[in-house]
């Protein structure tokens, strides 16, 4: 069994929808950005690549672990406003470490996005979250 890239991570575990709003909150705080900025558009997720890019040589792992979480929840908060669906957590086979993801409206469960930002924060030359939200499980998000 391998490590699941949340683990340690997710203090919320299952009860992670519920502090949605602190997360969201924690990206404006960490990052830089005026809370209103962060209103649920597409176009929201270009503020957190300027920082990003502005801060590449700072990315490394205890960046990643500190900051996953939370762009997890608000890259799929903008996924729910614009095209609906819920958050599910799904527990791993480790029993501890609860994963959120997505359920779009016709069903569809969007497992790997979670796994395209731990990704593109730790191994792009140029980490996109908003890329992200057009990735998912080989197709768009769109």
């Amino acid at each position: 069994m391998y490590q699941h890239i949340l683990k340690g991570l997710n203090p919320y575990r299952d009860a992670f929808p519920s502090h949605l709003n602190e997360l969201v909150q924690q990206v404006a705080t960490g990052f830089n950005i005026p809370l209103e900025k962060l209103d649920h558009s597409v176009d929201s997720l270009y503020l957190i690549d300027y920082f990003l890019l502005d801060n590449v040589s700072a990315i490394d792992e205890t960046f990643v672990k500190q900051h996953v979480l939370k762009l997890i929840a608000y890259l799929g908060e903008v996924y729910i406003a614009n095209r609906g669906g819920k958050w599910i957590m799904i527990l791993f086979e480790d029993n501890e470490t609860w994963e959120p993801q997505i359920q779009s409206e016709n069903g569809r469960i969007h497992s790997s996005f979670v796994a395209h930002v731990y990704a593109t924060l730790m191994e792009d030359d140029y980490p996109s979250i908003r890329s992200c939200y057009f990735f998912s499980d080989g197709t768009s998000f769109v």
